[in-house]
């Protein structure tokens, strides 16, 4: 959605990391002239940058806390005219706060705005209330399945493709390496994932960590699963669908491979008997799933 800042007439104000279940909420009642205005701290590692965009399907414009903590409700409120000069509706969640030392909460904005102001309640899925920080505990505790539930949609990283020991395509499985920067990686171990690179999403299994068996070195690293790519992406997108096992070293390669011939198979008996679902942009023989069933 392109739209200037001058035309918007509705803004979500957050900091809308992760673009989860819960902010889902203040996004579906944006409407036809409405943008995220996201206050940024420099904290985002679920959704970074442009990504918010790209999950919410609105426009993003990026307002940073530093500029904001200091000003008082009625300053607050006048920057909210001078970006947004035709402005008649705000959405914030029911714990927003705002104003120098964050003296004002969604109640007082509902009395310092003349518009129409709307205060979303508490999002409670699967008996948990739907927060970026809980997200992120399941992401580091390796809990896709529970993350995902809460996000609404798989799990995503973003990589550039980067040159691997070239040991996975001589003794074991050939892997695309992955540099990956900003994004929380889930805990170190082995996943079953799926892997969009030039343009096709391919079912993987996918290893991040220390190479404990080889060059003790971090990697970031998945595999395609019954695939080959003619050509090498650039970059992929990794979506994480459920922890396989933890990391582990083996005493030589052989053994390290017959593990990882056994990590194909459970990746594949998970990914083909749980369905897809995903956010936004995929096409082909994946279906967009707003709900994911329980247990993938």
């Amino acid at each position: 959605m392109h739209l200037n800042a001058t035309e918007v007439t509705t803004i979500a104000i957050g900091g809308f990391d992760g673009i989860h279940r819960g902010h889902q909420q203040l996004i579906k009642r944006l409407g036809e002239n409405g943008a995220l205005l996201v206050i940024d701290k420099d904290e985002a590692n679920l959704t970074p940058g442009l990504k918010r965009s790209e999950y919410s399907k609105y426009p993003c414009m990026f307002y940073h806390f530093s500029k904001l903590k200091d000003l008082d409700g009625r300053e607050f409120i006048a920057l909210l005219y001078k970006l947004f000069p035709k402005l008649e509706k705000i959405i914030v969640g029911y714990d927003f706060r705002f104003g120098a030392n964050r003296a004002h909460d969604a109640k007082d904005l509902n009395k310092l705005f003349p518009g129409s102001v709307q205060i979303i309640q508490e999002f409670i899925f699967d008996g948990i209330s739907v927060h970026s920080s809980n997200i992120r505990e399941f992401i580091k505790a390796g809990n896709m399945i529970q993350a995902n539930r809460l996000l609404g949609r798989e799990y995503a990283i973003t990589g550039s493709v980067i040159q691997g020991q070239g040991l996975g395509k001589k003794s074991l499985y050939p892997t695309l390496n992955l540099h990956v920067k900003n994004f929380l990686l889930p805990k170190e171990g082995v996943y079953a994932t799926r892997t969009l690179a030039n343009g096709k999403v391919f079912e993987s299994v996918s290893f991040m960590g220390i190479r404990e068996s080889t060059d003790g070195g971090f990697a970031v690293e998945t595999h395609l699963l019954d695939v080959g790519l003619e050509d090498a992406p650039l970059q992929v997108e990794l979506f994480f669908v459920q922890f396989l096992r933890e990391n582990r070293k083996f005493k030589n390669l052989e053994l390290l491979k017959n593990q990882i011939t056994q990590d194909i198979q459970s990746a594949k008996d998970i990914l083909r008997t749980c369905k897809v679902y995903f956010d936004n942009k995929l096409e082909g023989d994946y279906a967009y799933l707003a709900s994911p069933p329980k247990g993938g």
